[in-house]
């Protein structure tokens, strides 16, 4: 919403529905903005542990998925992303950061994530992943 739809809708409250009614479409307005930063925050938290290998031991590596609403991306990253990394464009607006040694993908980054969600097809990237609980092997 941009300062001048919020300021038409304050004025026109304001004049026509007195301070009552703008205080109630201000809570409204408030506990909406709640709700959306709890899912937010919440979404950001959920990490998933995987397993890596890192001089031929196992070492457990966090995967944390971010979705950033403003851009409509989705971070997908087991390491934060570093300047070294080399870029490759793997296909349909998703971008993969490599590790410059091993060339093992790092990060990933999905573009135009949200209306990927609402496709009636089936959503995969053009990568495999070896997923495993923490603690087993």
């Amino acid at each position: 919403m941009t300062p001048e739809q919020i300021t038409t809708i304050l004025t026109n409250l304001l004049t026509n529905g007195g301070v009552a009614t703008f205080l109630s479409f201000l809570v409204r307005g408030l506990r909406e903005e709640i709700k959306y930063l709890k899912a937010t925050v919440s979404a950001q938290d959920q990490t998933l542990k995987v397993s890596g290998r890192r001089n031929g031991r196992r070492a457990a590596q966090q995967v944390r998925f971010q979705y950033d609403r403003e851009g409509d991306l989705l971070y997908i990253d087991k390491v934060p992303p570093y300047v070294e990394q080399e870029t490759e464009e793997l296909g349909d607006d998703v971008i993969a950061r490599l590790n410059p040694t091993t060339g093992e993908i790092e990060n990933l980054e999905v573009f135009c994530f949200f209306p990927r969600l609402l496709r009636s097809d089936l959503f995969s990237l053009p990568v495999t992943a070896d997923l495993r609980t923490v603690g087993k092997g």
